[in-house]
C-alpha cells in the first residue's frame, strides 16, 4: 500500500495487519519516479517478487475542482498522477531483472 501521507494508507493496511497479514505501507507519489522505485524495489524485497500492481492513484483536495473551476496547475497536477504515475509503474514493474526471479517453495 502506499499513499502519500501514513493517513491515508493505515486504514487499509491495519485490517490486513489484524487479520494476520503482512500489510506494509510506504510513503509515496505516484507522480516521482523516485518514490515508485522504492515502492516496487521495497516490495521485491520483501517478497523475492513482485506479480501484480494496481495503479489506483487519484488526485484528491485542493487539485479536485469541477471542470470549469479547473486552473492550469490542477491540470497538471491530475496529468503527473494520472500518467506520469502510471507510466512510471509500467516501466519499472516490467524491468525483467528485478520481476523474473524464481518462485520460493511454498511451505507444506
Amino acid at each position: 500500500m502506499c499513499g502519500r501521507t501514513r493517513e491515508g494508507g493505515d486504514p487499509t493496511v491495519d485490517p490486513i495487519e489484524r487479520a494476520g497479514g503482512d500489510g506494509v505501507f510506504v510513503a509515496a507519489d505516484a507522480s516521482r519516479w523516485a518514490d515508485i522505485d522504492r515502492l516496487v524495489t521495497t516490495a521485491v524485497q520483501r517478497r523475492g517478487r513482485l506479480d501484480v500492481m494496481v495503479n489506483n492513484a487519484i488526485v484528491a483536495g485542493r487539485h479536485s475542482n469541477g471542470l470549469l473551476e479547473t486552473e492550469p496547475e490542477d491540470w497538471d497536477a491530475i496529468m503527473d498522477v494520472g500518467l506520469r504515475g502510471g507510466r512510471s509503474l509500467d516501466l519499472l514493474t516490467s524491468a525483467p531483472a528485478r520481476l523474473r526471479q524464481p518462485t520460493p517453495p511454498r511451505a507444506a
